[in-house]
């Protein structure tokens, strides 16, 4: 599950290492097995037999961003909260019950605009968290509860404006990261206890600015993946030192990855922290790289996918690390990867050819969102794999699409 933010398509170029890279920032615009073991299916692009829509495409209201989706685990329904442009760009949550997507409250219960909007569903509460453009910009924190969303410790609990958004839920206690204004949008943590919102540090955690900011609580122990200023925009992975006097401390070195980073996200196998990225440095494609004895290692091959990867979401499930992005390799649609090492054998369905593995395959076949597929986010139940985008498709007409691998 977890964890990125985006805006909608903005494409700079950055000079890196005497080449020319694409950079899409995703900050600005969060485990299941494939139950085929199938990779490279000969399905056409826009017609793919191997997902299926969740109920209806294209379910909201209105266009959307910021599109999370995260799972109630006690009645294993799926929750979709979003940025709503027919609520005056409010937060609208809905669920799917089975037959529709309805509401989860009142739409657009967040009042004003709210950006950078982030879910986590605690078994079966879900929470919001979101830039409250109604109270100056500031972290607004909310929970579903008795019939009603309420605010966590009050609206607007920062000093000032926050971004890059990533909630998460551990013990019934919630921990948000952001980029703080208050400190030049430097790194903040913040945990809701004893009915206050805490700070987690008593400096800044960082010196500079960071982005792509994603939050994940192991083991009671918060850990926060980031696009690190200080260090030439590269990723970084601190630790929380368990009290707010001794700080933060970098897992391995900082500015880990080749280069420059965008759309960092964050997910823990067994302890083992995983963090996937669009690699500036090796042509905007996908990485994923873990920590494991005291060293950073990728997963794979660095830049695997065949083109640009961006709106990245990451997950892992069983030890199998899975990874959607917006392919452009595919006209912008949707793909799902998994990876499979070394000596892995499977048979392809569609052509009875039997191969062994040693990287990223398809899932289901590329670009099976069958129309462009922005602000992708994935997650899994019962080890089936939930995408939830915005649907660029004729059917989905520019609203909010839940598809699954059938």
């Amino acid at each position: 599950m977890r964890r990125k933010i985006y805006i909608y398509i903005i494409l700079l170029s950055v000079i890196l290492s005497g080449s020319c890279a694409l950079f899409y920032p995703q900050f600005f615009v969060e485990d299941a097995i494939d139950k085929r073991g199938d990779s490279n299916w000969g399905t056409p692009a826009h017609v793919n037999q191997y997902w299926e829509a969740v109920g209806q495409r294209g379910f909201s209201a209105g266009t959307a961003s910021y599109i999370k989706i995260d799972f109630d685990t006690v009645s294993g329904l799926p929750y979709v909260a979003y940025r709503d442009s027919s609520n005056n760009n409010a937060v609208s949550v809905m669920k799917y019950n089975g037959t529709n997507w309805v509401y989860v409250g009142n739409p657009g219960f967040s009042v004003g605009d709210s950006r950078y909007v982030d879910l986590f569903v605690d078994g079966a509460v879900p929470y919001v968290a979101f830039q409250d453009m109604t109270n100056g910009g500031k972290l607004s924190v909310m929970t579903y509860s008795g019939g009603t969303w309420q605010y966590v410790g009050g609206a607007g609990v920062t000093v000032r404006e926050v971004r890059d958004i990533s909630l998460y839920v551990s013990g019934g206690i919630p921990y948000v990261a952001f980029a703080d204004k208050d400190t030049l949008y430097s790194l903040n943590v913040k945990q809701y206890s004893g009915g206050v919102w805490n700070d987690l540090s008593t400096n800044k955690i960082t010196a500079n600015s960071v982005a792509g900011v994603s939050l994940w609580v192991e083991g009671g122990v918060p850990y926060a993946l980031f696009q690190d200023t200080d260090y030439f925009s590269s990723a970084t992975l601190f630790r929380y030192l368990g009290s707010p006097a001794a700080g933060w401390t970098s897992v391995g070195f900082r500015g880990f990855s080749d280069g420059a980073v965008s759309g960092t996200v964050l997910a823990f196998d067994a302890a083992v922290p995983y963090a996937a990225f669009q690699d500036i440095a090796n042509g905007s494609r996908a990485t994923v790289m873990k920590y494991t004895l005291g060293v950073w290692s990728t997963v794979g091959a660095k830049g695997f996918t065949p083109n640009v990867a961006a709106f990245i979401d990451f997950s892992i499930n069983s030890g199998t690390p899975y990874i959607v992005f917006e392919d452009w390799d595919s006209t912008l649609y949707a793909t799902v990867m998994k990876y499979l090492p070394s000596g892995v054998v499977h048979t392809n369905s569609g052509t009875g050819a039997i191969t062994t593995n040693d990287g990223w395959v398809a899932v289901g076949g590329k670009g099976f969102s069958g129309g462009v597929a922005t602000y992708l986010s994935m997650d899994f139940y019962n080890n089936i794999p939930y995408v939830a985008f915005l649907d660029g498709s004729t059917a989905g007409s520019n609203k909010v699409t839940v598809m699954r691998l059938k």
